[in-house]
């Protein structure tokens, strides 16, 4: 069990530097969004083809998959309420924030049921299989908005940089898919909610990076700390009850 809480814990250090990659990509959102999606489909449907590791999903399969019947435990609550006082501490509340904080909140709980998901559909599959989908779904998505995006936004936002193409191919292929194939193939092993809630972790490192980096740390105030010692507690508390049960 310990090396599977290891292995969480360096998909939750590389997905810190997601962050520092944003930053450093100067394409907007949807820009980003959307090469990044291509890369990452066509890196996964790559390997699975060349490992021959791709196995064929029925119908039935793609409409699932559904939410587990896990048991509601109170210690859970106990160590999400500690996560959430700590990510609220570590942005000190503030106004400016409001938005950046609510999307957080909403991607946290997507993040959440996607871990719920994978933990019951990944069960007995082949995880390459289950990312590659996943990221050809989200490459589908994407060609969907894409005309929206053009009517609304136009093309001025369409442009060629070689930086920004380097360091979306190590966002889409380590970042994304190998950081996928990691996160799918422990879903099984751990539960959802120790999966989501380690990753809770990965605002912190991306900090830390800005920190380091980016020379950012003069932003920090005393709550960001007490703030980032109360997620780090829950995560620790709630990894150490997992290795006590197993």
């Amino acid at each position: 069990m310990l090396k599977v809480i290891l292995i969480l814990h360096f998909a939750v250090f590389l997905s810190g530097f997601t962050g520092v990659f944003g930053r450093l990509i100067t394409y907007d959102a949807f820009v980003l969004v959307y090469i990044r999606f291509i890369i990452a489909g066509l890196a996964a449907y790559a390997f699975v083809k060349i490992t021959h590791k791709l196995v064929k999903v029925s119908f039935k399969d793609k409409l699932q998959p559904r939410i587990t019947g896990a048991k509601f435990k109170k210690k859970n609550l106990l160590f999400s309420l500690l996560n959430i006082l700590g990510l609220l501490l570590i942005f000190n509340l503030d106004t400016k924030y409001q938005l950046g904080i609510a999307v957080g909140m909403v991607g946290a709980l997507l993040s959440s049921l996607y871990a719920l998901f994978n933990g019951r559909y990944s069960h007995h599959k082949e995880p390459n299989t289950v990312v590659t989908y996943q990221m050809l779904g989200g490459f589908a998505l994407v060609n969907l908005l894409a005309p929206f995006y053009l009517v609304f936004m136009g093309t001025e936002n369409l442009y060629y940089n070689g930086m920004d193409l380097f360091y979306l191919f190590i966002l889409a292929t380590v970042l994304t898919v190998f950081l996928y194939f990691l996160v799918v193939g422990l879903s099984n092993k751990i539960s959802a909610f120790t999966l989501s809630l380690t990753f809770n972790l990965e605002p912190i490192w991306a900090i830390v990076f800005a920190m380091v980096i980016f020379h950012e740390q003069s932003e920090l105030n005393f709550s960001f700390y007490i703030g980032l010692v109360l997620m780090i507690s829950s995560v620790c508390l709630q990894n150490l009850s997992v290795r006590r049960a197993k």
